[in-house]
């Protein structure tokens, strides 16, 4: 497998090819994935097992998110060392951290687990994305992009309702858990990807063309990208970082109910990801994205009353993801648009703005729960919506007409 495989193979074997590299790295990212999307909704339990309150909980695991921040060198690192290698190394950070998280030492070692898994996934999610956009011809990227998301839905669908399971014979026994998938992830890539498909990107002649100026890693094209791609984050996090402690605040719901409700959430988020694969590549992303944002305030709108039926609100908020994962892995397709040499910065830096909008959101959103409810969060992601729609504008007239660059 060549660093850019599919242009130099016919359609029906250039597709199977894709599609084997692409499930390899789907299913490792899906580990990393699952190791964190089980967390927010279990986040009670897991501040009374570490004798903790939620916000001081929520506040660490903020401060964590911040390792994400990493993305901005993680780019130059994959670009040097190919996607195999950092992908592996990223599912042995994620079986470390889940170890460290799981030892129950108190809140601090709690924090650096965390941490290790936020670098794990982070490397993760960066390696297959790079590896899309510099393998997949630009006319199959959305279709492939929208498979490779479908991970992380999955890794909710799945990943949650197994630690809803595990948490009720310990607290602790998702993290064992974790750790254990991810020792084995990693040894499964290592044999799955083939060396040869790491390549380093080599300058492309449109990006010479241009005269990319090398003051900036990014042009003003992907810059406007990773600003739309933080916006969005913020408002996703905003809800979804108290939603476990909202739905056991408000309606009492326990374990069990809150591993039916991650499932409902992973359905919908999976929903996003194949409409993104089925429709993408004939769907603008002016479209698309606002149609996402669209369903996200009208759920914030159910959810910020607080007034509704349980059914209701757990309606709301599966609607509320299903809106939101649509329109970021839309952000995402314009991304990967981009020249393959300026893959790799662009992918770190959309992730660490993610990072940052993540970390700081997750840091705040449960000190402001706690103190003010839900319907103070409903208000900062329905400000975040408006701030994404703002920037949709700039972001989806600099994507450039679909080329492989």
């Amino acid at each position: 497998m060549s660093g850019a495989i599919a242009p130099e193979l016919p359609g029906t074997a250039a597709r199977a090819e894709l599609r084997r590299a692409v499930f390899a790295l789907a299913a490792g990212r899906g580990v990393a994935n699952a190791s964190l999307r089980w967390l927010p909704l279990f986040l009670p339990t897991i501040a009374r097992a570490l004798d903790s309150s939620l916000g001081a909980t929520a506040a660490v695991m903020g401060v964590g998110e911040l390792i994400g921040l990493s993305g901005i060198v993680t780019g130059a690192i994959i670009g040097r060392l190919g996607t195999r290698s950092v992908m592996v190394v990223g599912l042995a950070l994620v079986a470390t951290g889940n170890l460290i998280a799981g030892a129950g030492l108190g809140l601090t070692v709690f924090g650096i687990g965390y941490a290790a898994l936020i670098l794990g996934q982070s490397f993760c999610f960066l390696s297959g994305q790079t590896w899309i956009g510099a393998n997949v011809p630009a006319a199959w990227r959305s279709r492939f992009l929208g498979g490779y998301e479908s991970s992380w839905a999955l890794s909710l669908l799945v990943g949650a309702p197994l630690a809803a399971v595990a948490v009720a014979l310990r607290w602790s026994a998702p993290f064992w858990l974790f750790a254990a998938l991810g020792g084995a992830g990693a040894l499964a890539l290592w044999r799955a990807i083939p060396a040869e498909g790491d390549r380093r990107p080599q300058p492309s002649a449109t990006r010479r063309s241009r005269g990319h100026n090398r003051r900036w890693p990014l042009s003003r094209q992907g810059w406007a990208a990773v600003a739309l791609a933080g916006a969005l984050m913020v408002g996703n996090i905003a809800l979804v970082v108290v939603s476990g402690a909202w739905l056991e605040g408000t309606y009492g719901f326990g374990a069990r109910a809150l591993g039916a409700v991650a499932f409902l959430v992973g359905a919908a988020e999976l929903g996003a990801s194949l409409a993104i694969a089925r429709f993408g590549d004939r769907v603008a992303p002016r479209r698309s994205i606002p149609a996402g944002l669209a369903l996200c305030t009208v759920a914030i709108a159910v959810i910020g009353f607080d007034v509704a039926p349980a059914a209701a609100a757990v309606g709301a908020l599966a609607v509320f993801v299903l809106g939101f994962e649509f329109a970021f892995i839309a952000t995402l397709t314009v991304a990967v648009q981009r020249p393959p040499d300026e893959l790799p910065t662009l992918m770190g830096t959309m992730a660490a703005s993610t990072t940052a909008a993540r970390a700081v959101t997750a840091a705040l959103g449960g000190w402001l729960f706690e103190r003010s409810g839900i319907g103070a969060i409903a208000l900062i992601a329905v400000g975040a919506q408006l701030v994404s729609l703002l920037l949709l504008g700039v972001a989806a007239r600099a994507a450039p007409a679909a080329a492989d660059g």
